[in-house]
């Protein structure tokens, strides 16, 4: 067949015209011709819905299996087109229904963008898997709840046993549905058994996607599943500071009876209290920390290139105009520390001050904030509206400085001043957000920590990374100070914003005096970073202390890694001797014990 014949046979194809196709095949035209692109002809005729002709060149012995350039099959296009007549002929003559386009995609997946429902079960009776993942790590499920096909989502979830399986960002259906703001879904998949604390690269957990769509529903199910309200992602915000930052009141205070912790910052330092302040207005400077408007704010959002809005006038009219005024007043009621500072020193009042916000400013002095606050630049409130040309926040920040300076203080009130300046400095931080007690635990000064205690400084304070003072004194091998910490009532089982404990730090290092202190004190022998145990981690870095150590406390020898690997082969492998001959012998004793003879 010359070119211009097959042009015209490939017209007659998407033309629909079955009898001149039967006549041609008859005639003996190739049923496996291509066109451009490669195209072979059962896929044209696919693509251009002629179901007649489908039928008739898969029963002419053409390969039902062969694909574009793209990689596209008759049945990947038939799938995505929902031509049931054309899926069942096709898998009649044994389609394989997961072979996959360039992209990644089979033909379950396409169907499922397309909300083919019908087509989905056709593929899933013939043994299409839901277990498949394209380039960008979706399988068939999420791509059915990205694209809002609330029935094929359903026909998918009842037949999937992949629920909580990742796209290469870490996203989970349940991420996807609460992202769109589906609580329909949101349900269909908690009931299935989908994980609600599942974390994406970014650390969101559905939770926090759902506050920031202003879904009170989507909220009350994931909470009500068993959702961790405290969890904060790798920038340190949490849902609460999120919700906050949408001047969400109602999520705000569900939140905050379900156990959401106000005094928790963000890796800027920011608390929600500041977030709420800064009513909703940006902040991402920083950059070495996202801002929670880049990652939480009402812009589109992208999943294979396709645009999906995140925000809308319906749901805005749902979830309420946002109330940041009732936001700061149920933060401050519950114990949201009104003087907290961020990374360059600003409070709520200086952060409300510097974006013009009168009506917050007022709730905050009113809330006990300091007004005569300074930031890193040295710059007081009253200071910030004067250089703004703000008559109404100074107006209001005079009216406050006069008030309390016509009124001589008490002698209580003298001394409880004296203490809040003494409790200020203590929790004044550097730019990485360390305490005077966190910059004491790192230079080993037992004197000062045991001083900044009897003093009352908060033990289990964090710095801007997540690490308290136990953490850094373990990391650092001050054994002393973290027997000072522990008794002092400091968390030995806390994590930093990377997932690190104080024993998974110490053990790093190879501080084997600190890891024994931390085991003795009931930290978690069974934490995990990055799917690596604390047994693992203490034979990579070829710390027989620490090893024998765990082992005594009750740590597994025989666990496998990844790989599939004990101890004792991980040791092996990594050429870590002295522990692999300590965990040999493990192994011989444990052969040669009688049985029900412990060591």
């Amino acid at each position: 067949m010359d070119s211009s014949e097959q042009v015209n046979l490939f017209e007659i194809v998407r033309r629909g015209d079955s009898a001149k196709t039967a006549e041609l095949l008859f005639r003996g035209t190739d049923p496996c011709a291509r066109g451009a692109r490669n195209e072979p002809l059962l896929v044209a005729a696919t693509r251009a819905g002629s179901e007649d002709i489908v039928e008739l060149l898969a029963g002419s012995g053409c390969d039902v299996n062969d694909g574009d350039e793209s990689g596209t099959t008759a049945l990947i296009a038939a799938a995505s087109k929902g031509l049931m007549r054309s899926l069942a002929v096709l898998l009649f003559f044994e389609a394989k229904p997961d072979l996959q386009d360039k992209e990644g995609r089979t033909a379950l997946m396409c169907a499922a963008r397309a909300g083919e429902r019908e087509a989905i079960l056709t593929l899933l009776s013939y043994g299409a898997s839901g277990a498949i993942h394209d380039q960008n790590g979706m399988t068939a499920l999420h791509h059915s709840v990205v694209e809002g096909h609330r029935n094929s989502t359903r026909s998918l979830i009842a037949a999937s046993k992949h629920l909580n399986d990742l796209d290469r960002e870490g996203n989970s259906a349940l991420h996807f549905a609460a992202k769109k703001g589906d609580s329909v879904i949101v349900e269909v998949l908690l009931e299935a058994g989908a994980d609600p604390n599942i974390r994406n690269v970014s650390g969101c957990t559905p939770l926090m996607l759902g506050v920031a769509k202003r879904k009170r529903k989507i909220v009350e199910l994931l909470t009500g599943s068993g959702a961790d309200v405290n969890f904060a992602d790798t920038d340190g915000h949490t849902a609460l500071m999120i919700a906050a930052f949408k001047g969400d009141k109602a999520v705000v205070e569900d939140l905050i009876r379900l156990g959401a912790d106000p005094k928790i910052r963000d890796g800027k330092g920011m608390t929600a209290l500041i977030h709420a302040s800064s009513k909703g207005l940006r902040d991402d400077s920083t950059a070495t920390v996202r801002g929670i408007g880049e990652k939480y704010g009402d812009e589109k959002f992208l999943v294979q290139g396709a645009s999906h809005e995140t925000q809308n006038s319906e749901e805005t009219r749902i979830a309420g105009t946002p109330d940041y005024k009732e936001v700061v007043k149920t933060l401050v009621k519950n114990g949201s520390p009104v003087d907290s500072r961020d990374s360059i020193g600003q409070t709520a009042l200086i952060r409300a001050t510097q974006n013009g916000h009168t009506d917050l400013i007022e709730i905050l002095i009113e809330g006990g904030a300091d007004a005569n606050a300074v930031d890193h630049a040295n710059n007081t409130a009253i200071a910030i509206a004067r250089t703004r040309n703000d008559s109404s926040a100074v107006a209001c920040l005079e009216k406050h400085l006069r008030l309390r300076s016509a009124v001589p203080p008490t002698a209580e009130q003298n001394a409880a001043a004296a203490e809040k300046k003494l409790a200020g400095a203590m929790k004044s931080r550097d730019e990485g957000g360390k305490t005077p007690l966190i910059q004491a635990c790192a230079t080993g000064d037992l004197a000062i920590v045991k001083l900044l205690l009897e003093q009352g400084s908060e033990v289990n304070e964090k710095d801007f990374q997540g690490s308290t003072g136990l953490m850094i004194a373990a990391s650092s091998g001050h054994v002393e100070i973290v027997r000072l910490l522990i008794q002092g009532g400091a968390n030995v089982n806390y994590k930093t914003l990377q997932n690190f404990t104080a024993l998974l730090l110490a053990i790093a290092r190879k501080k084997s005096e600190a890891v024994k202190v931390l085991i003795e004190a009931g930290a978690n022998i069974n934490a995990r970073i990055k799917g690596m145990s604390c047994l693992m981690l203490a034979v990579s870095v070829g710390d027989l202390e620490s090893v024998s150590a765990l082992i005594k406390a009750g740590a597994d020898p025989n666990e496998t890694n990844h790989r599939g690997q004990t101890a004792a082969a991980f040791a092996a492998a990594q050429g870590k001797k002295e522990v692999a001959d300590y965990l040999g012998e493990l192994q011989k004793e444990k052969k040669q014990r009688p049985k029900g003879v412990r060591r």
